[in-house]
């Protein structure tokens, strides 16, 4: 986690290695008076190891930026092994919300907006040799203190394989939570909601279920 930024993260602790699909709608408002940028997403990773402890990553989800007038980018991050992490956005779309789909299938994982792919790589060229086994994190990012965490992504459903076969992900069920600077997300059925605002003076807070 980054101690910069204020992160609520939600974790998808299933067996990836046969392929899978993570989908969700994406609801991100304008929230005019924060004053950086905040962003919710899908991420691909593995945990971190002592010989690993950064591994690398595939995170897709949507953006508001202060630089775009606060307008929705969807957007790629991702971190390769022996690299610096990238970051990439694509063109401005409208306020949504926008179906976000992140899935894995036939060695490539790729990154979808309203069933459209907007980007591929190879499930090879992010994972380290050596990684423990890779996992799936849902979240949401403020990065100015004081903002405000306001969003949600709803109707979020996993499957092992093709959309035909995706069922309704138990948020209650997740296996862990963290909340970091303050924010959270708050569990409705099949969904996750940002609350808090971003305040350094709050302590981290995790949660895994036995």
């Amino acid at each position: 986690m980054d101690p910069s930024h204020a992160i609520a993260t939600a974790y998808v602790l299933k067996p990836l290695g046969r392929g899978f699909r993570l989908e969700g709608t994406f609801s991100l408002p304008r929230l005019p008076f924060n004053g950086g940028w905040y962003a919710e997403w899908l991420t691909y990773t593995a945990k971190p190891t002592r010989q690993i402890p950064l591994p690398p990553f595939l995170q897709v989800g949507l953006i508001r930026t202060r630089e775009r007038d606060l307008a929705v980018e969807p957007f790629v991050a991702q971190l390769r092994p022996g690299e610096t992490a990238q970051l990439r956005t694509f063109a401005t779309i409208g306020n949504g919300p926008h179906r976000i789909g992140l899935q894995s299938a036939g060695g490539m994982l790729s990154f979808d907006v309203d069933g459209v792919v907007q980007y591929r790589v190879a499930t090879r060229d992010i994972t380290a040799a050596g990684a423990d086994a890779p996992y799936l994190q849902i979240g949401y990012e403020l990065s100015a203190p004081d903002d405000r965490a306001q969003g949600s992504i709803r109707a979020l459903a996993f499957s092992y394989g093709s959309r035909t076969n995706l069922r309704a992900l138990d948020t209650a069920g997740l296996a862990c939570t963290f909340s970091s600077n303050g924010i959270s997300w708050q569990t409705a059925p099949a969904a996750l909601v940002a609350a808090g605002k971003f305040d350094a003076a709050m302590p981290d807070v995790g949660h895994c279920k036995p």
